[in-house]
């Protein structure tokens, strides 16, 4: 366990720094008044966390549905772990060439506690990826380019609990890709930088941490 100064230090610097393009911070926070209620409900959000398959159980049937890869491409029904990716299909037209799916890859994962327990957080960091079934292609099976950063991060802070989803460096990805998706990942993308994307990761905030 991290001693209480380092880990105050470091707990935004697991967010990537933004130098360009879109961006969004997007947060949903409970406060507690129950000492022992907060550390219930911060395990549920844990779990709710990293059960990947399930997030979209706790946006609705309209929302993205998220299924977590292996290196190899098999889908697993396990905790994430760094290398690991996330294929996303999303409402609307999907990538042309991946049955519709985008792909991002787990490129970190840091976990922290207090030595008193009543600050924590667990954060992973995803950027955009081509399909792992495809491991020599250089196509970007995303609307953002592979630049660009999501990190997820739930957090622990003595009565207060968040969750926030934080998108960095958001350039559509118009070189990695071929003519059908250069459109389609310009008009996402426009989409994301006037707040659509927002909307979904807000319902996503909002259903896991919804006790």
């Amino acid at each position: 366990m991290k001693k209480l100064k380092k880990y105050l230090t470091k707990t935004y610097n697991e967010i990537p720094k933004q130098r360009g393009g879109g961006f969004h911070d997007t947060e949903s926070n409970r406060y507690f008044n129950d000492d022992g209620l907060i550390d219930d409900c911060y395990q549920i959000l844990r779990c709710r966390f990293l059960s990947i398959n399930n997030w979209k159980h706790f946006c609705g049937e309209f929302s993205a549905d998220f299924r977590l890869f292996d290196q190899s491409g098999a889908h697993v029904n396990r905790l994430p772990i760094v290398g690991d990716f996330i294929r996303i299909d999303i409402p609307g037209p999907g990538t042309f060439g991946e049955n519709g799916f985008d792909w991002v890859k787990i490129v970190s994962i840091c976990e922290q506690k207090s030595i008193d327990d009543n600050q924590a957080s667990l954060s992973f960091i995803c950027s955009p990826s081509s399909s792992p079934n495809k491991k020599n292609s250089k196509l970007i099976a995303h609307f953002y380019s592979k630049k660009s950063t999501s990190t997820f991060r739930i957090s622990k802070d003595n009565n207060l609990i968040k969750i926030g989803v934080y998108g960095r460096n958001e350039y559509p990805n118009l070189s990695h890709t071929n003519l059908i998706n250069f459109f389609r990942n310009f008009i996402i993308a426009l989409g994301g930088m006037f707040g659509i994307a927002k909307l979904e990761w807000k319902c996503l905030c909002e259903g896991l941490i919804n006790f």
